[in-house]
């Protein structure tokens, strides 16, 4: 049997969430749940337990690197993905060594 990988969805702009949750469920994929920014994505990761926390890399109220620092030492087996518009490569850096798991820009 094939694993569904379990997906949380953080990104603050709804219609980029509905777009990929639309295409991750086509392709197989369970979005358990979505948030707008860092400080509700910690608490869902929490209580959810996700296989893979697909995040924007510029949100309100909390910083992505201190929500990826959160949902690793709570969850040390959560991989973290940044979707985000900055192609700069400090900030793919900067993320991986915050342990993501990958970068990606939402042009890819």
């Amino acid at each position: 049997m094939i694993k569904k990988y379990r997906i949380l969805l953080v990104d603050d702009h709804v219609i980029m969430r509905s777009g990929c949750r639309e295409l991750l469920t086509q392709s197989g994929f369970d979005v358990i749940a979505e948030a707008c920014d860092g400080e509700e994505a910690c608490r869902l990761a929490n209580q959810l337990d996700p296989d893979i926390v697909l995040m924007d890399l510029t949100m309100d109220r909390m910083g992505v690197l201190e929500a990826i620092r959160r949902m690793i030492h709570y969850r040390e087996t959560t991989r973290i993905i940044i979707l985000t518009m900055h192609d700069e490569p400090n900030f793919a850096i900067r993320s991986v060594q915050n342990d993501a798991r990958g970068y990606l820009t939402k042009t890819s």
